[in-house]
């Protein structure tokens, strides 16, 4: 295919002889990068608090062991028995391999070291747009925009992902090049995390736009072959169409979902990425040529991500990248990179990832030390017991404990609407808690202490406080 639409990218431009001051100044990206770095592996290196990391690690060890296959897996729980889809299989198998030989230590090195190569993803976004400088200044904005959205969990894939495909994109943009390798990743990325829609609406907008840009049937056509296959290996994966049904099957429950709620913009991060958007879309208007079509649709995209959910401000925001490093480029004399930029981002990506090797060796875990009170009930428990559970706690437990028949962790997608309305009225209180209580077979309770729950309990129905600190209660029933 002939060449479309040529750009010298800012990152090629030959290295200028200069001073002492000037290598100086000209090291200053690097530093900036690496102290960005160095946030991001001190927040991995911190006791893990994520639940949705311990029961993804659960699960994977379930498919591992075989007990669970992907087109009929089990429950951990008796409390959630809905027939469910896995969406981040592949993803919870690795993490559970890592627990199985490295212990917890492994699962924050590979995930906090996938954390590293989003970042990296992104100031090199940022580099064919900008200079090295403006670069690392948007590697950095870009994750503090993120970073409520940032832990150790399978969707760092999907952000990783998701500056992949806005970099190919702007690369097919530029050289006319069909990057056919897009159809694997999406097939891995169906199988890595339920997030793959972003991938989809990347491309579908980015080939509209290089279309309406060249007016070229023959591109058109390739445009279209790409679109169409990657589709197909989004649906050839071993769930098949169940993919594609999983993704309305979490629409369905986003409503009681945080991260799946509309964006609050009034949040410091939200209100960051809300002020670079409407900076970038008023110089954009202010342009004396019309934006490309390409830019224009992917900048469209970011804001429709941004507005549709609190999970879609990472995804706006790396989408965003390119647009913002255009943005603050302009007026700003570029310095020249060092010859050799790849090999020292590169080696900044190494030392952190040993650096954050050697920090996780100590992981402890969370959120309960090994001799806390409520470590030593729990160890106490026999197999079976069955446990009223505060939801945050849940995926720790079924991770730490699945001997346990814990009521309640974050996967909703596991609930029946039956089991997830008694989980709603147990939480709330609401009528019919009483006989949902009764009818658990629950004699114990690990319950935040100011929960509705850990009150009615008491109040109520007379449960005994037996361990409590300013966090948690164990509470037992009166017939324990």
């Amino acid at each position: 295919m002939a060449t479309m639409l040529e750009q010298p990218s800012v990152a090629s431009d030959p290295p200028k002889a200069s001073s002492g001051i000037g290598r100086l100044l000209g090291a200053a990206p690097y530093v900036l990068l690496g102290l960005t770095l160095m946030v991001w592996v001190k927040v991995a290196a911190a006791p893990l608090v994520m639940p949705d990391t311990y029961f993804n690690i659960r699960y994977g060890q379930e498919f591992l062991s075989g007990h669970w296959s992907l087109t009929n897996p089990g429950s951990p729980t008796p409390f959630a028995t809905a027939h469910w889809t896995p969406t981040q299989w592949s993803s919870e198998i690795v993490m559970a391999w890592f627990n199985n030989h490295f212990g917890l230590a492994g699962v924050c090195w590979v995930m906090g070291t996938l954390g590293l190569l989003l970042l990296v993803a992104l100031y090199r976004l940022a580099r064919m747009e900008s200079g090295a400088l403006v670069a690392a200044l948007v590697t950095t904005l870009t994750m503090i925009m993120a970073s409520v959205s940032l832990s150790l969990r399978a969707q760092l894939i999907s952000y990783l992902l998701t500056a992949v495909f806005v970099a190919a994109m702007m690369r097919m943009r530029e050289d006319g090049r069909i990057r056919w390798w897009l159809i694997p990743l999406m097939w891995v990325w169906v199988t890595a995390h339920g997030m793959w829609p972003v991938g989809l609406s990347i491309l579908g907008v980015g080939a509209v736009g290089i279309v309406l840009e060249t007016r070229s049937r023959e591109i058109a056509r390739r445009m279209a072959l790409l679109v169409g296959l990657v589709v197909v290996a989004a649906a050839v994966t071993p769930m098949g169409l169940r993919a594609y049904e999983a993704v309305l099957a979490v629409s369905s429950r986003r409503s009681y979902i945080t991260e799946w709620a509309p964006t609050n913009f009034m949040s410091p991060t939200n209100a960051i990425l809300a002020v670079c958007i409407v900076g970038v879309l008023v110089v954009g208007l202010r342009r004396q040529s019309a934006l490309p079509w390409v830019e224009t649709l992917l900048l469209v995209l970011g804001l429709g991500w941004a507005l549709y959910c609190a999970r879609g401000v990472p995804v706006a925001a790396v989408i965003l990248v390119p647009h913002l490093a255009r943005l603050l480029q302009r007026g700003v004399r570029t310095r020249r990179s060092f010859a050799g930029e790849r090999w020292i981002v590169g080696g900044l990506l190494a030392a952190m990832s040993a650096v954050l090797a050697f920090s996780v060796t100590s992981q402890p875990g969370a959120p309960f030390q090994p001799k806390s009170w409520e470590t030593t009930a729990l160890d106490a428990m026999p197999s079976g017991t069955v446990v009223l559970n505060e939801q945050a706690l849940g995926g720790y437990l079924l991770w730490r404990y699945p001997g346990l028949s814990i009521s309640s962790y974050g996967y909703f997608d596991t609930y029946t609407d039956a089991e997830f309305t008694r989980f709603e009225r147990l939480v709330h209180l609401q009528p019919g808690w009483i006989d949902d209580v009764r009818t658990s077979g629950a004699h114990v309770a690990l319950l935040a202490a100011d929960s509705p729950l850990a009150y009615g309990l008491v109040h109520t129905l007379h449960w005994k406080v037996v361990e409590s600190d300013s966090a948690y209660q164990l509470l037992h029933a009166p017939d324990l």
